[in-house]
């Protein structure tokens, strides 16, 4: 240290007094009883103090931290990241899953799915996109570095903003501009034909924007930047491709499924549907309350090992991995749990509530773990069961003979051999030497100290050479 300032010594810092101290670290475990571990950290530098909870289940690591605000966060074990934190200007849940493929997936409180890509950030260009929306309808915003919005429609329409100014396209080629004052632009050229083998009818226009009715109806969308829509005949099924991207589907009523279908649960009966490049399946919808008096979006993360993560748009998290999943298929079934009330959740179902940065926990064993952002802990342990006392030849003892008191049992006859019931003496038993540390046979010569009391003892090493 000293030669390296020796030459320069104007570089050292000039640190407060308060702001430069001791660093100390406190934790405190918590074990339930589903075999998940709770560890509690404040970690203190100077005069800042760092709080950290982390709960380990499964293969999950979660907890949250608290910096301005509270926020959840949890680490898969693909290394898949999710982290939930409330907006400030709406009120809403925002959470983000960041993969190792590069790809960023923003779930909003609105229902609307973002995506962008991570070279965003490192290598932009004039023109590289920053982000793009998915909505409910199917519709693609998507955003640029330099400012302009393009808007892109399932049925082939389009509108640009630049310059302050809208530029609108239909799916015939006809144009209209929204700035200062509404003009009528030149169309933009079109050609359609029919294909006799298959019936399909292709438009394709000058700005690269092509359609395919085919016929049965379905239709097929591709855009200049490379988009693909899907959409069904009917219309229920709208499916939204992007290369780099994750796709997204979305479903608009249609018959409703078996009892996990959260189509049976979705409000406006539209589902929004992401495949993520590590297999999970994010499903986005709106439920009314159960008082039906406000309606909140939901997002369920369906991983591929089977675990199950809901994020409401009020900020409850609720977090059941694999394994807890198959323990809740045996009795009314993982689906029941994530949308029943905290306080009714079964052992090992964690819930989280974002917004006052709370995780709360009920074990088998009717414990009670509440732990909060800032490091605080609080614990309702239940009380312990009554021991059984059992007897060998007349089984469990009747409440009328535990009431009966000492001289009465004592004076009480047997009724097989009449001998009184005088309590046996139980010959004292010398304690057995304690075997605090093995003696490994590589090193003969550690010696080790045995005391008859387990309850303090010391460990002497005595090392000596050869």
């Amino acid at each position: 240290y000293l030669n390296a300032f020796a030459e320069e010594p104007k570089k050292l810092l000039d640190v407060d007094d308060n702001r430069a101290g001791a660093i100390e670290e406190r934790e405190k475990f918590l074990y339930p009883s589903d075999d998940s571990v709770i560890r509690v950290c404040e970690r203190r530098v100077g005069g800042d103090v760092q709080p950290s909870v982390q709960v380990i289940k499964d293969k999950y690591l979660f907890g949250l931290r608290e910096e301005t605000k509270p926020e959840f966060w949890l680490q898969f074990e693909n290394g898949t990241k999710l982290k939930v934190e409330m907006q400030e200007d709406s009120g809403l849940a925002l959470a983000t899953l960041t993969l190792a493929e590069g790809l960023i997936v923003k779930l909003t409180g609105e229902g609307d799915v973002v995506q962008q890509r991570a070279e965003a950030f490192r290598n932009p260009t004039r023109n590289s996109e920053l982000h793009r929306v998915i909505t409910g309808k199917g519709t693609v915003i998507k955003y640029t570095t330099d400012g302009s919005i393009s808007v892109m429609m399932t049925t082939g329409s389009t509108s640009e903003f630049s310059n302050n100014e809208w530029t609108g396209t239909n799916s015939k080629g006809k144009r209209r501009r929204r700035g200062k004052q509404e003009l009528e632009l030149a169309p933009v050229n079109c050609a359609s034909k029919t294909d006799p083998m298959s019936l399909a009818r292709v438009t394709l226009r000058e700005d690269n924007v092509v359609t395919i009715r085919y016929k049965d109806q379905r239709l097929y969308t591709r855009h200049r930047d490379g988009t693909l829509m899907l959409t069904s005949a009917d219309g229920k099924e709208i499916v939204v491709q992007k290369e780099k991207f994750a796709p997204v589907k979305v479903r608009l009523g249609g018959d409703v499924g078996k009892e996990e279908d959260v189509m049976q649960r979705a409000s406006d009966g539209r589902v929004v549907e992401t495949y993520l490049p590590d297999g999970t399946l994010v499903e986005t919808f709106r439920e009314l309350s159960d008082d039906k008096s406000e309606v909140q979006c939901v997002h369920l993360l369906r991983r591929a090992d089977g675990g199950v993560i809901k994020v409401g748009s009020r900020g409850e998290i609720v977090v059941i991995t694999a394994s807890q999943r198959t323990e809740l298929e045996k009795s009314a079934g993982y689906f029941r749990e994530l949308f029943s009330r905290a306080e009714e959740r079964k052992s090992g179902t964690y819930t989280v509530n974002c917004r006052e940065g709370m995780l709360f926990m009920i074990d088998d064993e009717k414990n009670e773990f509440y732990v909060f952002a800032n490091g605080e802990t609080k614990e309702k342990m239940s009380p312990l069961p009554e021991p059984v006392i059992e007897s060998e030849e007349q089984g469990e003892i009747k409440e009328e003979d535990k009431e009966l008191s000492i001289k009465e049992q004592v004076e009480k006859p047997n009724a097989k051999s009449g001998k009184e019931l005088l309590p046996e003496p139980v010959p004292e038993e010398e304690p057995k030497p304690l075997n605090i540390i093995p003696l490994p046979k590589y090193f003969p010569s550690l010696k080790c100290r045995t005391l008859k009391e387990p309850r303090l003892f010391i460990i002497c090493l005595l090392y000596t050479s050869d």
